[in-house]
């Protein structure tokens, strides 16, 4: 069967799930059944993919209008890692210490 393809690539893997579903409940062979039912398994699971891919672009997208490439943050002003104050890396109101850099496991070679 072949389905010719929708401008959303979401609503079609679910409907080929739905048509999955429905040849599955058509089979009277449990190995057939089965195979159609792990079949819509895969179309949902391509469609929850191709979701988080959409909401990972749309929160890209969000972070580049607060942050255009050319206005880059530089180390000095990102947030306190604590409170999320704007004041650098460590903001001495909310009661945190310094972090020591973290360790890659060569530098003690």
């Amino acid at each position: 069967m072949i389905h010719e393809s929708d401008d959303d690539p979401v609503r079609e893997c679910y409907c080929l799930a739905s048509s999955a579903r429905a040849e599955a409940m058509r089979q009277s062979d449990p190995a057939c059944r089965a195979a159609f039912f792990t079949m819509e398994d895969c179309w949902i699971g391509l469609a929850q993919s191709f979701q988080l891919i959409e909401s990972i672009s749309d929160f890209g997208w969000e972070i580049l209008g607060r942050h255009p490439v050319g206005d880059l943050m530089t180390e000095s002003q990102l947030p306190c890692i604590q409170c999320a104050t704007p004041e650098p890396l460590l903001d001495s109101r909310c009661g945190g210490e310094a972090l020591a850099p973290a360790k890659n496991g060569l530098d003690d070679l």
